[in-house]
């Protein structure tokens, strides 16, 4: 019981620790694209939609994480790596049908706009696992 007890406390320092640098690196990455984007906080706050005002900011965060390119391409395999190890699996078949979704509509010619549909694409599909992956504020 005592070793069950401790390897549950391992694990859980483990996730928090795993969490926290994460927190810490999209703090940066939000801050850096809100004043390139010139958006205040309260322009950015979590809401049960996705502005499509956000459209720059999220090309900018997934353009810094190398998701997407400077030509707006995203690139779902290189997106599925970036997202934390133990969500990765159950993240991918939304980021693929949202891929293939926003695709399907044919290049848009705003990277802004495909930024807001891919990602609004993933809060409708795997609203969890959007909430844990910091882009608009740290995971809850």
């Amino acid at each position: 019981m005592k070793a069950f007890s401790c390897s549950c406390c391992i694990l859980l320092s483990l996730i928090i620790f795993i969490n926290a640098s994460g927190i810490v690196e999209h703090k940066a990455l939000r801050e850096k694209c809100r004043d390139e984007t010139k958006l205040t906080d309260d322009d950015i706050k979590m809401s049960p939609t996705i502005s499509s005002d956000l459209g720059c900011y999220l090309f900018c965060f997934l353009k810094d994480l190398q998701i997407m390119n400077d030509k707006g391409i995203f690139d779902p395999s290189v997106a599925v790596n970036a997202i934390e190890e133990g969500l990765r699996e159950a993240s991918k078949p939304a980021i693929y049908a949202c891929n293939d979704l926003v695709s399907m509509d044919g290049p848009s010619g705003d990277d802004c706009e495909t930024a807001w549909k891919l990602i609004s694409c993933f809060k409708e599909r795997a609203p969890n696992l959007y909430d844990l992956m910091g882009i608009l504020q740290p995971p809850m």
